[in-house]
């Protein structure tokens, strides 16, 4: 479903263009509570740069490809798994697989913001990471070095 659905956006990106694709895509990224007390996502009237699409493609592309959680595995520091429960780009369900295949995660669901949690969420989503950062040493203390 992951994949499908950043295939569905690059072909709407490529009959669509660029313009269309920044006006829509807002809609798919925040919620519509966050989006109705910041209407100037939606009112987005330039057209991007060229160079962008093709980088929006590009972007898309990797993520279509990376789709697969081969190397996760492999990943032995400590990592923090976080999305949104509303998310309608990368479900709760792909974190908690990414988060049973670490060794060493540490999972956090926030109840809302969808995508852009990190944004809408902000002052939650910093405490979480500062938690998580300063919280370090104690999942992870580090070695002395032999000389």
């Amino acid at each position: 479903m992951f994949s499908r659905y950043f295939q569905a956006r690059q072909s709407f990106l490529k009959t669509s263009g660029g313009q269309a694709f920044l006006r829509y895509n807002p809609m798919y990224l925040y919620p519509c509570w966050w989006i109705q007390s910041h209407p100037q996502l939606l009112n987005r009237s330039e057209s991007p740069d060229p160079s962008h699409v093709k980088l929006y493609l590009e972007r898309m592309d990797i993520i279509v490809e990376a789709d697969n959680l081969e190397n996760v595995a492999s990943i032995r520091c400590p990592a923090l798994v976080l999305s949104a429960q509303d998310d309608l780009l990368i479900p709760t369900t792909m974190g908690d697989e990414v988060a049973h295949s670490l060794q060493h995660s540490h999972r956090h669901v926030f109840s809302k913001g969808e995508h852009y949690y990190p944004v809408v969420m902000a002052e939650t989503f910093n405490q979480v990471v500062m938690d998580f950062l300063n919280n370090l040493n104690n999942l992870c203390p580090m070695q002395p070095l032999n000389h």
